[in-house]
Order: C-alpha cells, then structure tokens, then sequence
C-alpha cells in the first residue's frame, strides 16, 4: 500500500512538471534550451551552452511531451486501480 502510493506520488510530481513545463511553453513563440556538461574538475565546473528553437520545432517537441505526459496519466490510473 505504501509502495502503491509512493510510486503514484512520484507520477503525480512527474505530470505536475510536465503540466507546468507546457503551459508556459505554449504561450511563447520560439524557445531556448540550455545544455549543461559536467567537467570532472576538482571545482565541479559546468559548460553551458543554449539552443535556439523556432517555432515548427518548439511545436514537434511539446507534441512529444504532450504524449509523454498522457502516458504518464495512464500509468497513474493502473498504479491507482491496482489492489
């Protein structure tokens, strides 16, 4: 019972994030996605390096997610459903 609810807990912050992530998205026209590499240095230093999205694939990739996220709130239904 306590696994059931943890694992839906963990689905729910999942989706939750999805949610947040794509309405903002979708309120922009073009987007930026940050990368960041971690070097092995003894300070930990981070690379970071940003990509410009136009709008077509902005799009395509909130489709992507859009799908993902349904398939989320599928998993939580059975892990809900389940005995």
């Amino acid at each position: 019972m306590v696994d059931k609810l943890y694992q839906a807990n963990k689905i729910n912050d999942e989706i939750k994030e999805l949610d947040r992530f794509l309405y903002v998205t979708k309120k922009v026209w073009s987007g930026k996605i940050g990368l960041k590499k971690l070097f092995s240095t003894p300070y930990g230093f981070y690379d970071k390096e940003e990509l410009e999205l136009n709008t077509e694939i902005k799009n395509r990739i909130l489709v992507v997610l859009e799908d993902y996220m349904k398939e989320k709130e599928k998993e939580l239904k059975e892990v809900l459903s389940r005995q």
